[in-house]
């Protein structure tokens, strides 16, 4: 083991004892010598981003976390991002102060998210747009495998396949309406109406017509879902 090898397992020892002061220290030591290895410059530069992290988000107190929560979009974002690194079980009255009047939706859809892969068992209430949700999150399905998800994936891997950057925005608009639809998931029906009209938007944007009318030819345009794609903001 090298110099550098050895500074870096020293480093990320520290950071496991939680003795960020001291790590931020010898990472400032090290980065500022005139020469370092391209290849170990680079980690001790995502350690140094890591520590600097993680004590921004450990200097927080709950009730500049509550302010946050209640203040502009990038605050609000700010806080749900050190919500998602901390035990949200300890947080149950924060969260439901926040989520039950009308938060900002794709602020509230990421924390939303984050209590689901917490596995939280504790009831929240979920204000949006004038409709009220209460679930518990253990038992909402993560966006990404619900049947309505993979069956939108479906039809892109079906209709896209020969064309990387066509899929990739239609996959990107997908995650985006099932992450937005929290705490609602979709079905296979509902996915294959999301996976159509996806498809039907990118086909008009880019003026694909034929691309457009073979689609059009196997789905029929339908109505499976009442109200709007959340991503796109367009009638279903």
């Amino acid at each position: 083991m090298n110099y550098y090898e050895e500074i870096i397992d020293r480093i990320k020892t520290l950071l496991k004892e939680n003795k960020h002061q001291e790590a931020s220290s010898l990472l400032k030591e090290e980065l500022s010598m005139p020469y370092i290895p391209f290849a170990y410059q680079q980690e001790l530069e995502a350690l140094s981003a890591s520590v600097e992290t993680n004590y921004s988000m450990s200097s927080f107190t709950d009730e500049e976390l509550e302010e946050y929560l209640h203040s502009s979009y990038d605050k609000q974002l700010k806080a749900v991002t050190v919500l998602d690194k901390l035990n949200l079980r300890h947080y149950q009255d924060m969260i439901n102060r926040y989520l039950s009047h009308q938060p900002n939706r794709l602020v509230a859809s990421l924390l939303i998210e984050s209590l689901i892969m917490q596995n939280i068992d504790y009831e929240v209430t979920y204000c949006i747009e004038d409709i009220s949700y209460t679930f518990i999150p253990c038992f909402v399905e993560q966006p990404a495998q619900s049947d309505g998800y993979q069956k939108a994936k479906s039809l892109f891997d079906m209709y896209l396949n020969h064309n990387p950057s066509l899929h990739k925005m239609a996959m990107d608009l997908l995650i985006q309406e099932c992450m937005l639809s929290l705490p609602i998931t979709y079905d296979e029906k509902e996915g294959e109406a999301i996976g159509y009209y996806i498809l039907q938007y990118l086909y008009k944007m880019f003026h694909e017509e034929e691309a457009l009318n073979e689609l059009n030819g196997y789905y029929p345009q339908y109505c499976l879902l009442e109200g709007k794609l959340i991503c796109l903001n367009i009638d279903i």
